[in-house]
């Protein structure tokens, strides 16, 4: 079987529960990955614009996501369940509102 084949397997074979929540170590390290890679590549305004835009419906697209890119997200190496659980609340996407703004400050100081 081709590893990229059995990656995909084993995604849909996992048995996690999607209604899991993060605990405050994951959120604060989703939160600072996210955070630094927006502000390193100077994409603060239009991440900021999309995830304002993202708010309304962030349950409703952290699942689509799943569904839609899991298995591809879980090929290249990032957790596509631990993603649509920080985006499923509002609170987090204010957090990490928050970070990139101050990540951007600090940056622009400097």
């Amino acid at each position: 079987m081709h590893p990229l084949f059995s990656k995909i397997v084993e995604f849909f074979k996992k048995k996690t529960d999607l209604a899991t929540e993060l605990t405050p170590e994951s959120k604060e390290d989703v939160i600072n990955k996210i955070a630094q890679f927006v502000v390193y590549y100077q994409m603060e305004a239009p991440a900021i614009l999309a995830l304002e835009g993202f708010k309304p419906v962030c349950f409703i697209q952290s699942q689509l996501t799943v569904i839609m890119f899991g298995p591809i997200l879980e090929v290249i190496g990032l957790p596509a369940y631990k993603y649509a659980a920080f985006f499923r609340d509002r609170k987090n996407i204010e957090l990490l509102l928050r970070q990139i703004e101050d990540l951007s400050a600090e940056r622009n100081k400097k």
